[in-house]
């Protein structure tokens, strides 16, 4: 396709490497989302909207469930090009900027889909609480993959000119 959305994981993996990011032509396979992972994250998005609806007429719960939707599985990004043949030649804002910002992320959506944002906000007690939990569990598993999501950033995500 034109627009590629590239995994989270892959930009810190490039962080952890020293590396900086590719062309878009030059991305490896494993840096894509698959069509696989944009079904799971369009299924994601589609369950966090029905729990929302569901949970509406509970003011704590339709909360929480806004909390999770404010951490969606794709995100677009922007940035000042810091050379015109390359916007980070150094891996200066991937590893000062873009790197800790995944991660922090990443540890949000863990949160929600683990469940833990439920109980910091005292809703363990609630009777709803053992099902919405489940619930967005079932939305995005609680693993690596689950907690991934799909980046747009136009040099990585868009042809660029040769």
């Amino acid at each position: 396709g034109d627009v590629q959305f590239v995994k989270a994981s892959y930009y810190l993996e490039l962080k952890r490497q020293g590396r900086v990011f590719p062309t878009r032509q030059g991305l490896p396979p494993e840096a894509c989302a698959s069509a696989a992972d944009v079904r799971r994250w369009g299924n994601e998005i589609r369950a966090t909207l029905a729990l929302r609806k569901k949970y509406t007429e509970d003011r704590w719960r339709g909360n929480e469930i806004q909390h999770g939707a404010r951490f969606p599985p794709f995100v677009v990004t922007s940035y000042a090009w810091l050379s015109p043949a390359h916007p980070d030649p150094d891996g200066r804002q991937l590893g000062e900027v873009l790197a800790p910002a995944i991660e922090w992320y990443m540890s949000e959506r863990a949160r929600y889909i683990s469940g833990d944002v439920w109980a910091v906000n005292n809703l363990a007690s609630t009777s709803l609480y053992s099902a919405a939990k489940d619930e967005a569990k079932l939305a995005a598993p609680f693993t690596p993959d689950g907690i991934d999501f799909g980046i747009f950033l136009d040099f990585t995500s868009l042809w660029q000119k040769d």
